[in-house]
């Protein structure tokens, strides 16, 4: 049986592990923000000079682009997916899995030749989704 000395020391061994644990998060959190102005310092600068990779001693650096596609109408968008069938089965789903299924609708649509289509109350949201990848050398 546990005594109450060996239940405080318990305690107190864990309130030292989570004031350790927000400290990290804390500061992985500062060092998140660091990195993301960084990288968008490598963004600036490489559209800035029209480029869309650079490299280096420290490796390369490219521009990836994600294709997105996220609802700027909620309603419009669910009246067609009932209208499709596909209510129940896609509007419970994450953000990303529903651009995932659009992606494949737009690209067999293009495949169709038709290179404007979006499901209504959709918007393209590609251009807000620029990264860069570290390929190491």
């Amino acid at each position: 049986m546990i005594t109450v000395e060996e239940l405080d020391a318990l305690c107190a061994v864990y309130i030292e592990k989570q004031a350790y644990q927000d400290k990290a998060e804390k500061r992985m959190k500062e060092i998140k923000e660091v990195t993301k102005l960084a990288e968008l310092a490598v963004l600036d600068a490489l559209e800035s000079l029209d480029k869309s990779e650079n490299e280096g001693a420290f490796g390369k650096v490219k521009l990836t682009q994600r294709e997105y596609y996220k609802m700027s109408d909620k309603e419009e968008v669910f009246d067609w997916l009932r209208g499709r069938g596909e209510f129940e089965a896609l509007a419970t789903v994450n953000a990303a899995t529903f651009s995932s299924h659009v992606k494949k609708m737009v690209h067999d649509k293009r495949d169709e030749g038709d290179f404007v289509w979006l499901p209504p109350g959709v918007v393209d949201s590609t251009s807000d989704y620029k990264k860069v990848k570290i390929i190491k050398n």
